[in-house]
């Protein structure tokens, strides 16, 4: 889509679009110009240059990064310097790009950054790798925003921030992590910024976000796709599962989108077989593998601390409707039972 409203596409980093061997385990074969470092793994090897980026690990050798092999440096830095380059060479082009920077970090194997570990002297083993990690993603960001602001396109380039799913280890507050159904796998952070404000820009009043504005509304990653349709100025022709953002980043009043989320998950990861539906402040988790469902109120317990399926048998059952009919408008393919062969909807 982008490509053909004229945007140079960059990718670097963790594309994990198809398996290796499917047409979108290469991401110049779904819409990018360039590639760096992205193929069909969901992982890594290593995130050191001393080990090759992960030699001897097969398919989860990071490609394409060979110049860096044998020196001191890690992958997020490597991955900021190419990205720096393709961004740099766009602009010398006179090219509007589409720079989609997606992190290896911060994923296993927790190898520390050496460059932030000394930020965090109580820290050793796992957690100061993590710890590492995550300052390394920040400072990459902190690179690009300058490396913008040096090439003078900072104040026409919007920065969408945002995360695939939770984070690898236990979160306050939260409860879960990443994979299994909780609020801890799930909720995401989402920021959204021009890379230098202006409000006397020109692209930037047309879509002006006041700074420090923070909206509670459900939104979800389907939504991007016509957020930047939106903002790009461009048309999208056929049937769409998310909802355009814009309204919130200008700071219209009111509720612009659906206040719901549903998630099918019929395999394994954290948590196995489950599907769930956030519904304003109402959450259910219903496992596919004994039939049963939990509900929460999230407005008042977001640690998911308190079932409330036997107190509140409407809202139950209520949600459990919802979700099935969601499912159903989806074509949703569910968990089968292995005696049967039958599949398991959520109120079977």
């Amino acid at each position: 889509m982008l490509k053909k409203a004229g945007y140079r596409t960059i990718h670097a980093g963790k594309a994990h679009f198809g398996c290796n061997d499917s047409f979108a385990g290469n991401p110049k074969a779904i819409g990018f110009d360039i590639n760096i470092a992205g193929h069909g793994a969901g992982g890594l090897g290593s995130h050191l240059a001393s080990d090759e980026f992960g030699a001897g690990k097969g398919a989860w050798q990071v490609p394409g990064l060979e110049k860096y092999h044998h020196t001191n440096i890690d992958l997020t830095e490597a991955l900021t310097l190419e990205m720096k380059s393709a961004i740099r060479q766009a602009v010398k082009d006179d090219k509007p790009f589409f720079a989609y920077m997606s992190h290896y970090a911060v994923h296993l194997p927790w190898n520390s950054d050496k460059r932030f570990t000394k930020n965090f002297p109580d820290l050793k083993g796992q957690e100061l790798a993590y710890a590492s990690l995550v300052e390394a993603v920040d400072h990459s960001l902190g690179q690009l925003l300058k490396e913008l602001k040096s090439l003078n396109v900072a104040k026409d380039t919007l920065v969408i921030f945002f995360s695939d799913n939770g984070s690898d280890a236990p979160a306050p507050i939260l409860r879960g992590k990443k994979g299994t159904s909780w609020e801890g796998g799930i909720r995401v952070p989402l920021i959204v910024s021009w890379a230098e404000p202006d409000s006397s820009n020109p692209i930037q009043q047309s879509l002006s976000i006041s700074p420090n504005s923070l909206t509670s509304d459900i939104v979800t990653c389907l939504d991007l796709f016509p957020t930047i349709a939106s903002i790009c100025d461009i048309k999208i022709s056929h049937p769409i599962d998310g909802h355009s953002l814009t309204p919130y980043l200008k700071g219209s009043p009111g509720t612009h989108r659906p206040q719901e989320f549903h998630q099918h998950f019929p395999h394994g990861h954290n948590h196995d077989h489950f599907a769930l539906l956030r519904k304003d402040e109402w959450k259910i988790i219903h496992h596919y593998g004994n039939g049963t469902t939990k509900l929460y109120n999230l407005s008042n317990d977001i640690g998911e601390t308190r079932d409330l399926a036997r107190t509140h048998p409407k809202k139950l059952n209520e949600m459990l409707s919802h979700l099935q009919k969601r499912l159903e408008e989806q074509q949703a393919q569910y968990s089968i039972n292995t005696k049967t062969g039958e599949p398991i909807p959520p109120l079977r």
